[in-house]
């Protein structure tokens, strides 16, 4: 049966140490899915997860009568197994604001801003 990877950090390459990911004979011997394949910089979220998985489940449930889900992220299995949260994408320009204010003040300032501007989510 093919396995699918619900380690969050398992999706990057060159950290097999770190996330105990698969070796290389492993691979070859069962077909691991979301283990090793995307740049450290590239960002991924549970809710891409969801969307990924669940259409990688569709097809391999065609030739497939069982499929192992395995990994280190509940949230990862949760949003497969129970659906998560539909969250808007933020504009990158949005992202890479908040980053340099990050980067420039650091995360203390933006707490501060986040407390002064929504007090209830910031709880």
């Amino acid at each position: 049966s093919p396995i699918l990877s619900a380690d969050s950090r398992q999706i990057y390459r060159g950290m097999p140490i770190g996330t105990a990911a698969p070796t290389a004979d492993e691979r070859a011997r069962v077909t691991h899915y979301f283990v090793d394949l995307l740049d450290p910089a590239e960002p991924y979220s549970a809710a891409r997860y969801e969307t990924d998985a669940l259409a990688l489940l569709t097809t391999l449930f065609t030739t497939h009568t069982a499929v192992l889900l395995t990994g280190g992220s509940m949230m990862y299995i949760d949003a497969v197994c129970q659906g998560i949260d539909d969250i808007s994408t933020v504009p990158t320009d949005i992202r890479a604001a908040v980053l340099a204010d990050y980067e420039r003040f650091g995360l203390d300032a933006l707490l501060d801003e986040l407390r002064q501007t929504d007090p209830v989510h910031f709880a």
